[in-house]
């Protein structure tokens, strides 16, 4: 009979601790809190170069910089007095980074700022008239980088953005986002569904089949492994294994658009928009809603690493996860 109590006590602790790690492996260890807001415009766009220096930019000429991993946030000066809304910003490497958007007065168009000074400085490129907006950009290297936008324009730099040449999409639909795993692989995402991959830099693109809906953002993990999620209707996250020859929807969600996705690794990534809302998956394909801790609208997401995560939305909205 003691033997007996021994073995079903034993089997008993067995199952519970084993619950409690099947549990734990669908939580992301870490939480988001709302930070102290920095500006009260509209924020667009988040990225850090490396783990201490990260960006924000947002409408009205918004700037923000961090060089101790977001513990503060000061606000930075551009070389114009015109006004622009900024839509994204991404860095080739800790020197040279461009920022995208608009310009709210004549010449009105799309807009690159860069810099080649980590940020000390940036100046405006000549405006794309022929593009209304540039919306995304996104570096594979020191040296190769891509900038979407209206009208299905897409533009491709060699020299860490110094220089922009325009390349054929094959289409006129607007880009929402662009993402580059590496100098060859590039994918970018728009109006109606639209996926446009290139496998050779973009001297050539080929459409790849989605969903009839705005797909807001696109990322890749590898060339093989990708996710993009839509906006309009109900609101979903979509997921490709072979380069995006093929995708199939993940999760159907609610009617907030969805506006923006990332992943640290092929299991672990956060996708997030209106109204605050957020999805997590801790295996790649399973997703789980999470509030954020306010309802503002979440515009941009960016992981440092798997427990270092920022967010940036409507009215100067800032959260961060660690």
């Amino acid at each position: 009979m003691k033997n007996k109590t021994i073995k079903v006590l034993a089997t008993i602790v067995v199952v519970l601790l084993f619950g409690a790690c099947e549990e734990s492996d669908n939580e992301f260890f870490g939480s988001w809190t709302a930070q102290e807001t920095v500006s009260s415009n509209w924020l667009q766009g988040v990225c850090f170069n490396n783990a201490t220096q990260g960006w924000i930019v947002g409408w009205n000429n918004t700037l923000f910089s961090t060089v101790d991993g977001g513990v503060t946030w000061n606000e930075k000066s551009i070389n114009s007095m015109s006004s622009f809304h900024f839509y994204d910003v991404a860095f080739a490497d800790d020197n040279n980074g461009c920022i995208v958007g608009q310009a709210n007065s004549e010449p009105v168009g799309g807009v690159i700022f860069t810099t080649d000074n980590g940020g000390a400085t940036w100046n405006a490129l000549d405006v794309f008239s022929d593009m209304q907006i540039i919306r995304s950009i996104s570096f594979a290297d020191a040296q190769n980088g891509w900038a979407v936008g209206g009208d299905g324009v897409i533009l491709h730099t060699s020299d860490a953005g110094k220089t922009w040449q325009q390349q054929s999409s094959g289409t006129t639909a607007s880009f929402y986002n662009v993402h580059s795993t590496d100098r060859g692989n590039v994918w970018v995402c728009g109006a109606g569904g639209t996926i446009r991959y290139s496998s050779d830099g973009g001297q050539s693109w080929i459409s790849q089949n989605t969903v009839d809906a705005w797909i807001n953002d696109i990322f890749f993990i590898d060339p093989d492994h990708g996710w993009a999620v839509t906006a309009g209707g109900e609101s979903k996250i979509l997921a490709t294994k072979d380069g995006g020859q093929n995708w199939e929807v993940q999760y159907i969600g609610d009617l907030e658009y969805l506006n923006s996705i990332n992943f640290t690794s092929q299991n672990k990534g956060w996708a997030c928009g209106e109204s605050g809302v957020m999805y997590y998956t801790n295996d790649g394909t399973n997703w789980q809603k999470k509030n954020a801790p306010s309802a503002d609208e979440i515009n941009d997401l960016f992981f440092v690493s798997e427990n270092n995560g920022w967010a940036v939305g409507y009215n100067g909205y800032m959260i961060h996860f660690e």
